[in-house]
């Protein structure tokens, strides 16, 4: 019987029993599981297997005296035990809330009915029964109110803390309860060779488990109740909130209206006083102290205002956090059900926007500087030094001693000017109370800010991936006719008619002023024809052509354009600007501003393409592309208008820039979702067709542009970007067919914001370059007739023999081609286009990027390091980080390309330095741009110094070997770019090889020489070896002209004509002047050298040649002979000459 108990009851000291004393202790063991037998049924299986502290102290106790265990497994053991009490712990906890939730669920309906039946503890005080007490009553009554207050929002947080976890049970309960119980299951009997210790943890996780399982079984059991209970007393601590708080208001305005009323009196009584018959100067003195008795009312009453104000907030601020809690727990219970996405676009029409916040937030800002500075200037006042300015006042008064009373007067300002002084303080304090206030206002609206932000990337987040109507509905035509009936409903019509001229009545200088601008739009349209056509013919010669020409017929065109749209959109702008509308009322509005948004933008092609128009006489578009643009408007027009009032009078819920009502649309109308969908549909397919027409491969345009010797880029990647914008209105058919037809309509309104601000920054980027061009087409007509003038007065120079004058070359009027523009100012334009692209990208499509956060949540096979907690931490790398990683690389490598240029031609070339200069400080700060951009990418995906150590080990082992070499070019590239030994636009030497450096990279430099010929030359070579650099410090340079004179010439004559040939010369500096030498007596001339100076190398050969060719004109002329080689042959004619004859026997040759 001893084998069989626990090993632990055999080696505690309180388990020791003699054997004979077996039967006794088994009797009275089954006699007290009997007797306690009701208290295990109301803890559960809390008990276990009878597991007690006092086992587990006996056994710490054992352990720490034992020797036969080393310190480790002391620690082991004893860490064990710990862990087992504080199991044991938590068994006990549970065991008392197990009993006080069976209570509760016990009490739950006689608790429920008490609280539907119970009014609020607190009473709601009469204002008239507090007029009637004192200030001193009404503030302790104020202080036991907020005292209460505070005790009420604490339980209404924690009652809501409550049903929050309970309707989070709802869904998570059940799972949570059967993984409690598999971990039960899993708990297995004790191994052989298991220790007490161990034994005694297991043993103490099982109780633990059991009674935690026990404890979720009664939760999930009675959770309909508890939640009940909750919802209940959630109410009725709100209930007591919203007292409290009506109580605590009620007695704060109280009590600044008093004091408000108390410092008026004091300041009526003070000007009174003034207006008596004072003497001047204590009148003087009332006055100023009447005005400053008025200003601290006037700010009492400020701050009551911003106190009402700050309670609003943080009411709303509780409100939204707390919807928010609980619209998270709906969403992990419900999942993406209609219903929660009805939900949720209610609660994203309700939300405070945040432009009205922002724009709160910097009036508040603005208040409070304001406020600050004025107590300053207060606080500088009161320093002022009391005796100075009583006796500056008693000097005032007493100007003279000869008039009597003066002593009463000196002291009546003193009385006047110590109640100034004191006031003076207490505004001080005041304006301190008021600062506060307001600073916790904007501290509380920044955080209502960010609170609704953040719950609007929520709302966002999860609305656009979940259908906002049942896709079955297409099975189900009634429910179309529902929609159409809606529509047409006279009750609702007529209920229109009454918020129409109730909206026009209300702003009728507005409504008067849109009615004549459609009549004077209508009345212009012949005029402006007329003008535009004027326009066109400026624009055909260069004496005309102006840049204001294209912007008279921009302003023409869109007084072609707006008619129509400016009547349709007014009327949908009046009607919803109304705040009492009807539902009716607003989604007709809404359609009617939609209907405007759909004809502006058909009617801006149609006009801007139509013939002689802007874009094909002054933009020079493609006129096919004008002819499909202008076709395709016109016939999808009259179908995508009605289509457009449709999709946007039942998406009139749907936020978006081109919607704006002043009241919110709540309910869907039976039908009437179904009706937008088809529409959005039929909208869509046309769409689709409209671009396929237009930009289709086949489209002759197109294919003219396609085989062209240069096609544009985009022509280029025609296959890359047009299949996925023939995709765009597919997705949005498709979404709406499918029940996201708030997603589409979303997207939408979006992408329709995108393709307006594209179109404006291209109409803007046209008249740029249109501009540009006008002015560079006006220089080069101008160099054109510079050009005729002075071939002219060659002419007449050179025919001054003739009788007729010389025939006038004729100047050519250029034809418009933006291709001649310079590649600087188009790399300028284009890059800031670019750059204005991607910003205004960003911010129309900033609040989708919450709702793409569920890239963070695909993890990809790959740890990164991330800042957690303040502690650098292993995380896995998610599809956002790495998306984000190539997104911020993409802007690295076109900030890389661009701002570099952009920085050299809208700010270098004004600054007097160089172009070697500016392509120094180009490149650096290219390099620059790089390595900021390539650590902003390390820092998005995650790298660390930590992740990256090894690579760069790597790489140092790497350049001690095969990389050294380029890390020597690269660092003697950037040594170039500072020192700068060579610059360019330079001519150098290197290793006998002359030429001018076109480009300094990372690596190498590029030189080109004379036979233009590029010779790539690294970077080191010129930081190690030697080289001539002929424009470092100064461009002069000289040439040296070798002449060779025959022998008897007259050398002095010789130089003179030498002199004389290089004075001649333009590009032959006077000083220092030439220099002609006889250098000596050759084998065959005699030697002369002329050596003469430039400015500049680029004139160098040319003016050599120039120097050969005159010195040997001036030569021939003169008659001095250029010498050449000569050899004399001198015969010995003392004695005759010997002739030998020969003949070649051997080889049958004949003698020579």
């Amino acid at each position: 019987m001893q084998n069989a108990l626990p090993s632990f009851c055999t080696s505690s000291p309180g388990f020791r029993v003699r054997s004979g004393g077996w039967g006794l202790a088994l009797a009275l063991l089954w006699v007290s599981l009997i007797l306690w037998q009701p208290a295990l049924a109301a803890a559960g299986d809390a008990s276990g297997q009878g597991i007690s502290a006092e086992a587990i102290a006996a056994e710490k106790t054992r352990l720490e005296g034992s020797s036969g265990l080393s310190d480790e497994q002391k620690k082991q053991q004893l860490a064990l035990l710990n862990e087992a009490t504080t199991l044991l712990d938590k068994a006990s906890v549970l065991a008392e809330e197990i009993k006080q939730l069976d209570r509760a669920v016990r009490e739950a309906p006689r608790r429920i009915a008490e609280l539907k039946k119970a009014q609020p503890e607190a009473q709601t005080l009469d204002a008239e029964v507090l007029r009637g007490e004192s200030t001193e009553a009404l503030q302790a009554r104020l202080d036991k109110q907020r005292q209460a207050l505070e005790q009420a929002q604490q339980a209404l947080t924690t009652h809501e803390t409550a049903l929050a976890n309970y309707l989070a049970a709802a869904k998570s309960g059940g799972a949570e309860l059967a993984q409690v119980r598999g971990q039960i299951d899993a708990l297995s009997a004790p191994a052989a060779g298991a220790s007490t210790a161990e034994k005694l943890n297991q043993a103490a996780r099982s109780q633990w488990l059991k009674a935690r399982h026990q404890w979720l079984k009664l939760r999930q059991d009675n959770l309909d109740i508890l939640i009940q209970l909750e919802q209940a007393e959630r109410d009725h601590a709100a209930a007591q909130v919203n007292v409290l708080q009506a109580n605590v208001d009620l007695l704060t305005r109280e009590l600044k209206q008093r004091q408000v009323q108390n410092l008026q009196q004091a300041a009526e009584q003070a000007n009174a006083q003034s207006d008596s018959q004072l003497p001047p100067a204590v009148a003087k003195a009332q006055q100023r102290l009447a005005a400053l008795l008025q200003e601290q009312s006037q700010v009492i009453a400020r701050t009551a205002a911003v106190e009402q104000a700050l309670s609003a907030a943080k009411s709303r601020l509780d409100q939204i956090q707390a919807d928010r809690q609980r619209m998270e727990q709906s969403l992990q219970v419900a999942g993406g059900a209609e219903t929660v996405s009805a939900m949720l676009r209610k609660r994203r029409a309700l939300l405070p926007s945040p432009a009205a916040l922002t724009a709160q937030i910097q009036d508040y800002r603005q208040r409070l500087d304001a406020a600050v500075l004025r107590q300053l200037e207060l606080d500088e006042q009161s320093r002022e030094t009391p005796a100075t300015t009583n006796q500056a006042l008693v000097a005032q008064v007493q100007g003279t001693d000869a008039e009597p009373g003066v002593d009463a007067e000196s002291a009546q300002l003193r009385k006047v000017e110590r109640r100034y002084r004191s006031t003076l303080q207490e505004l001080v304090r005041t304006y301190s109370t008021y600062i506060s206030r307001l600073s916790d206002l904007e501290a509380t609206l920044r955080q209502l800010l960010a609170a609704v932000q953040a719950y609007h990337a929520l709302i966002i987040s999860k609305l656009l991936w979940m259908p906002s109507s049942d896709w079955t509905l297409w099975m189900h035509p009634g429910e179309l006719l529902l929609g159409l009936r809606w529509l047409v409903n006279t009750d609702n019509v007529r209920r229109l008619g009454n918020d129409a001229l109730e909206a026009f009545l209300q702003r009728p200088l507005l409504t008067a002023l849109w009615l004549v601008s459609v009549l004077v739009l209508f009345g212009l349209r012949r005029r402006a024809l007329a003008r535009l056509a004027q326009a066109s013919e400026l624009t055909r010669r260069v004496r005309t052509d102006r840049f204001s020409a294209t912007l008279v017929a921009l302003a023409w065109t869109t007084v072609l354009i707006l008619p129509l749209p400016v009547l349709v959109l007014g009327a949908g702008l009046l009607l919803g600007s109304l705040a009492t509308a009807g539902e009716y009322s607003l989604r007709i509005a809404a359609g009617l501003q939609g209907a405007g948004q759909t004809l502006l933008f058909f009617l801006f092609f149609r006009e801007m393409c139509r013939p002689r128009g802007v874009a094909l006489d002054h933009f020079r578009w493609h006129s096919q592309l004008c002819s499909r643009l202008r076709g395709v408007a016109s016939w999808i027009l009259p179908l995508a208008v009605p289509l457009g009032f449709l999709q946007a009078a039942t998406a009139a819920g749907v936020p978006s820039g081109f919607i704006h009502l002043a009241g919110v649309v709540q309910t869907d109308p039976p039908g009437l979702s179904l009706l937008g969908r088809l529409s959005m549909i039929v909208l869509m397919v046309a769409v689709w067709v409209g671009i396929r027409r237009i930009w289709g491969r086949r489209q002759a345009w197109i294919q003219a542009l396609a085989a062209s010797a240069s096609p544009p880029r985009w022509v280029q990647y025609h296959g890359l970007w047009f299949p996925l914008v023939m995709l765009l209105p597919l997705a949005f058919a498709v979404a709406s067919a499918l029940g996201y037809d708030y997603t589409a309509a979303y997207f939408l309104a979006i992408v329709g914001e995108t393709v307006w601000f594209v179109i404006g920054l291209r109409m803007f980027r046209d008249l740029l370059l249109r501009a540009l061009y006008v002015e560079q087409r006006r220089i080069r007509f101008e160099q054109a007739l510079q050009a005729r003038e002075a071939s002219l007065a060659q002419m007449t120079n050179e025919a001054t023999q003739e009788a007729s004058p010389p025939e006038l070359p004729p100047v050519d009027e250029e034809t418009i081609d933006y291709g001649e523009l310079s590649g600087q100012v188009r790399q300028l334009v284009q890059g800031a286009y670019l750059t204005a692209l991607l910003i205004g990208l960003w911010w129309l499509w900033r609040d989708v990027f919450p709702a793409l956060g569920f890239l963070n949540e695909i993890q990809l096979p790959i740890t990164t390091g991330k800042l957690v907690d303040g502690t650098t931490q292993e995380v896995p790398l998610t599809l956002g980080d790495l998306f984000s990683g190539l997104i911020l690389a993409g802007l690295t490598f076109l900030a890389a390309r661009n701002i570099p240029g952009l920085l050299e031609m809208g700010f270098l070339q004004r600054l007097p330095i160089r172009p070697a200069t500016r392509y120094a400080i180009v490149t650096l700060t290219q390099y620059t741009v790089a390595m900021i951009g390539l650590v902003v990418v390390f820092k998005a995906v995650g790298l660390q110094w930590s992740s990256i150590q090894w690579l760069v080990a790597a790489l140092s082992v790497g350049l001690g070997f095969g990389l050294q070499e380029i890390v020597a070019n690269f660092v003697s590239g950037v040594i170039l770019l500072f020192e700068q030994p060579i610059r360019v636009g330079d001519i150098v030497t290197v290793d006998g090889v002359t030429g001018k450096v076109t480009r300094i990279r990372i690596r190498a430099t590029t030189i080109l020489n004379w036979e233009r010929q590029e010779l790539v030359i690294p970077n080191k070579n010129f930081i190690t070896g030697q080289l001539i650099n002929w424009t470092l410090s100064d461009t002069v340079n000289r040439v040296v002209i070798t002449v060779g004179v025959a022998y008897g010439s007259d050398t002095r004559k010789a130089m003179a004509l030498m002199a004389e040939a290089a004075a001649e010369h333009p590009k032959v500096l006077d000083e220092p002047p030439p220099r002609i030498t006889f250098e000596g007596f050759g084998d065959n001339a005699l030697t002369l050298l002329l050596r003469a100076y430039l400015d500049d190398v680029d004139a160098r050969l040319p003016t050599i040649t120039d120097l050969h060719q005159a010195i040997n004109d001036k030569f021939e002329e003169a008659g001095i002979v250029i010498a050449f080689p000569q050899r004399d042959v001198h015969l010995d004619t003392s004695r005759p000459l010997e002739l030998v004859l020969r003949r070649d026997i051997e080889q049958g040759k004949p003698a020579r």
